[in-house]
C-alpha cells in the first residue's frame, strides 16, 4: 500500500511502518524504517530534524545571516545555490530514490525488509517535488526571522530601554537621583523620601506596526531562490529602523514637553550656538552639569556628557574634534552618527547625557514582545500562503535635562 509522506503534517517513517505493519518485530520495524540512498542514512525520528537544516542551508544559501548554523546545514550548502540540487538533496537525505528533477513527475522510493514469518512486508512511501513548496515556505520565514534583527540601531547606544508588563502606555518613575544623603545623627529618623511615579511626565504609548506578506503557489512552486532572497531582505533590520526613525523623527521635531515649553528652549537652558569645536562642546557639556533637581530642593545634577550625536554632514568633524582636542578623555564622550539627522538639519549637533544617570529617551514594549512576532497561514481556497509580520514599540523623551543642542551656526 503506497503511503504518502508528508513532511508539513510531520508525518514520519516510524508511524506510517507502525500502523501499516503492526505485527513485525520491533527489530524488523527499525530495519524497515530505516533510509537508505547512496551509503547514507537518516533516521525517521530526525525527519523533521533533517527538514530544519535543509531549510537553515536554503536559507544561507540566499544570504539569510543564520546564527549557529548546525554542521549538517553547512553540509547541505556544498552542493552549489540551485534550488533543483536542493531539491535532489532533500529527497536524498530522506531516503528517496529519483532519476532527475522534474516538478510534474512523482518521485517514488521503496524499502523491503527480510522475510519474517514466511511473509515479506514492504512498503512504499511516495512524494512529489510539490510539498517543497512547505519547505520554502520554512525557508522565507528563517530567512525574515534571522534578518529583521540584522542591524545595529544607533539610537540603542544612547535611549533606555523599558518593558510594560500589559499597558499599551505607561509612565516613568522620577528619575531625578540625590548627589548626597542625609546625615543621619544618633536617635533620629532617617528621612522618608517618597519615589513614585512621575504622573505629569508624558506617557511611553506602545504603537503596533506590520504587514501581510502573501506568496502564491506557484512563486513557491518556482525555481527563484533571488526572489526569496528579496522578500528576505525587504525585512532586514527593520526592527532597529523603525526604533531609529520613531527616535530620531521624536528628537528633531522639537515638540513641546509636558510642561508647555519645546524641548530644546531657551526655558529649559538646553541650547547653544557654533559649530563643533572643543570650546562649543565644552560649553554644552556645562549646560548639562548646570541641569537641577526638580521639588522643593533644587539640586544640580551634574550630569556628565557621554554621546556626541551627529548627522552623517558633521561626522568627520566630530571625529576629528573628540580625537584632537582629547575630550573623549575628559568626558568618555563617544560619537554617534546617523543619516535621519541629515534631513532635518546638517549643522544641528547634539550632547546627551548618560543615560545611565537619568533618563534621555525611553524605548518601550510590552513584557515578552521586544522583538517582531511572525505568523503563518496556508490559504485553503488559492493554496497562497500569508507571513504576517508584527512589531510593538514606543518612543517618548520624559526629560529635557539630558540634552543640549547647538544650532551649528
Amino acid at each position: 500500500m503506497a503511503m504518502p509522506l508528508k513532511t508539513s503534517d510531520s508525518v514520519t517513517i516510524q508511524n506510517c511502518i507502525m500502523q501499516e505493519y503492526p505485527h513485525l518485530p520491533a527489530r524488523e520495524q527499525a530495519r524497515l524504517s530505516t533510509l537508505r540512498t547512496h551509503g547514507k542514512a537518516v533516521l525517521p525520528g530526525e525527519v523533521a530534524s533533517f527538514n530544519d537544516d535543509m531549510a537553515t542551508a536554503i536559507a544561507l544559501s540566499i544570504g539569510a545571516p543564520i546564527q549557529n548554523p548546525s554542521r549538517r546545514a553547512l553540509q547541505l550548502t556544498e552542493g552549489g545555490p540551485d534550488l533543483a540540487g536542493f531539491v535532489h538533496r532533500w529527497w536524498q537525505g530522506l531516503g528517496l530514490n529519483f532519476d532527475s528533477y522534474d516538478r510534474k513527475v512523482p518521485i517514488r522510493g521503496a524499502w523491503r525488509t527480510h522475510r519474517s514469518d514466511r511473509k515479506r512486508a514492504e512498503v512504499q512511501l511516495s512524494g512529489s517535488a510539490g510539498d517543497f513548496p512547505s519547505l520554502l515556505a520554512d525557508v522565507l520565514e528563517k530567512s525574515i526571522r534571522a534578518s529583521v534583527g540584522n542591524y545595529k540601531p544607533t539610537s540603542d547606544l544612547w535611549t533606555v530601554k523599558v518593558s510594560a508588563k500589559t499597558r499599551n502606555s505607561f509612565h516613568r518613575l522620577m528619575s531625578d537621583s540625590p548627589n548626597t544623603l542625609a546625615l543621619i545623627v544618633e536617635g533620629e529618623s532617617y528621612p522618608r523620601v517618597v519615589r513614585d511615579v512621575d504622573a505629569n511626565a508624558p506617557a511611553t504609548s506602545i504603537s503596533k506596526f506590520g504587514e501581510i506578506v502573501s506568496l502564491g503557489w506557484m512563486t513557491l512552486y518556482g525555481d527563484d531562490l533571488e526572489f526569496l532572497a528579496d522578500v528576505a531582505k525587504r525585512y532586514a533590520g527593520i526592527e532597529g529602523k523603525i526604533r531609529d526613525s520613531l527616535v530620531y523623527e521624536l528628537l528633531t521635531s522639537n515638540a513641546n514637553t509636558n510642561d508647555g515649553n519645546p524641548l530644546f528652549s531657551t526655558a529649559h537652558a538646553n541650547t547653544i550656538t557654533g559649530t563643533i569645536t572643543a570650546a562649543t562642546v565644552g560649553t554644552a557639556a556645562g549646560k548639562l552639569a548646570a541641569q537641577t533637581t526638580v521639588g522643593s530642593k533644587s539640586e544640580r545634577m551634574n550630569l556628565r556628557p557621554a554621546f556626541l550625536l551627529v548627522p552623517q554632514a558633521l561626522a568627520q568633524t566630530a571625529g576629528a574634534v573628540l580625537r584632537d582636542s582629547r575630550l573623549d578623555d575628559d568626558f568618555d564622550i563617544q560619537r554617534v552618527v546617523d543619516g535621519r539627522l541629515d534631513a532635518s538639519s546638517i549643522t544641528q549637533w547634539y550632547l546627551i547625557a548618560n543615560h545611565k544617570m537619568t533618563d534621555t529617551c525611553v524605548v518601550g514594549h510590552r513584557e515578552g514582545l521586544e522583538s517582531a512576532t511572525f505568523e503563518r497561514k496556508w490559504n485553503f481556497d488559492d493554496d497562497s500562503v500569508d507571513f504576517k509580520v508584527r512589531y510593538e514599540v514606543g518612543v517618548t523623551i520624559p526629560d529635557y535635562r539630558a540634552f543640549v543642542r547647538s544650532s551649528g551656526s
